[in-house]
């Protein structure tokens, strides 16, 4: 059995043009691969230490996950 680069689920910090920051603190959030899907799945969220909330989305892509987390609805 081949085993996985443990790297490839290190999150990575976004650039401000990919990712919008996060709506409760403003840092810029992370990507990383998800465990809860397929080998493209990946989840953006934000990893601050001072942030209170913490938010995080998924998408089955790098492309939808960019998508589902700088078009959600803030309340």
């Amino acid at each position: 059995m081949k085993k996985e680069n443990p790297k490839l689920h290190d999150p990575v910090q976004l650039l401000p043009d990919e990712a919008k920051p996060c709506p409760w603190c403003g840092e810029q959030p992370d990507i990383q691969r998800w465990h809860g899907g397929g080998p493209q799945k990946r989840m953006i969220g934000c990893q601050s230490i001072f942030c209170e909330v913490s938010p995080e989305v998924t998408g089955g892509t790098r492309k939808s996950a960019l998508a589902h987390w700088n078009e959600r609805r803030v309340p």
